[in-house]
């Protein structure tokens, strides 16, 4: 009976352990960017080219084995069926000093963190596309803002279902462009 009672006290302090990182992730995250346009239309109309960025950190992510690299292959096959041309870094630096076309970056920010004497990661998974903009002004002023972002937060045990909410999200980005096109 006392060590029921142990284990007991055990899972609940692991669960506060863990309800606090998650408190603790959603105080790293900044609010989602304003979307307020001044012109008729949506910031995605006519997008067709994307650099796919993948920022993973936490010590969780790091035991399931994440690699950046090959999540980002995958987000670039899956941007690709969707019918995006996807850049590498070289020619998304050279396309992004001209005005010629839109040009945007896919950015994935994944974080997660382990909690002691659980299998559970609590992951937050950030998913933003920016975009060049000029301001008119004198001189012009260039920047990268954002014009869509969706962020997930949640606990996982393994890499299929970060993965999987991940792809959730690029597909809400496609419906999303789909829709302003």
């Amino acid at each position: 009976m006392e060590k029921e009672g142990r284990l007991k006290g055990m899972k609940q302090r692991n669960l506060r352990v863990v309800l606090g990182l998650v408190f603790f992730l959603l105080g790293l995250t900044d609010p989602a960017a304003s979307q307020d346009w001044e012109y008729e239309g949506s910031p995605l109309e006519g997008l067709r080219k994307l650099y796919v960025q993948v920022l993973l950190s936490g010590s969780g992510l790091e035991s399931l084995q994440l690699s950046g690299d090959r999540l980002k292959m995958r987000l670039e096959k899956h941007l690709q069926q969707a019918g995006f041309e996807t850049l590498p870094e070289g020619e998304y630096q050279r396309l992004k000093v001209a005005r010629s076309s839109p040009l945007g970056r896919f950015t994935l920010i994944l974080s997660g963190l382990k909690g002691a004497e659980t299998d559970l990661i609590a992951c937050s998974i950030i998913s933003r596309v920016d975009q060049v903009v000029f301001l008119s002004r004198k001189p012009v002023i260039k920047l990268m803002a954002p014009t869509w972002e969706r962020r997930i937060l949640g606990f996982f045990h393994d890499a299929d279902s970060i993965q999987g909410r991940v792809l959730d999200a690029v597909d809400e980005f496609v419906r999303s462009y789909q829709s302003a096109n």
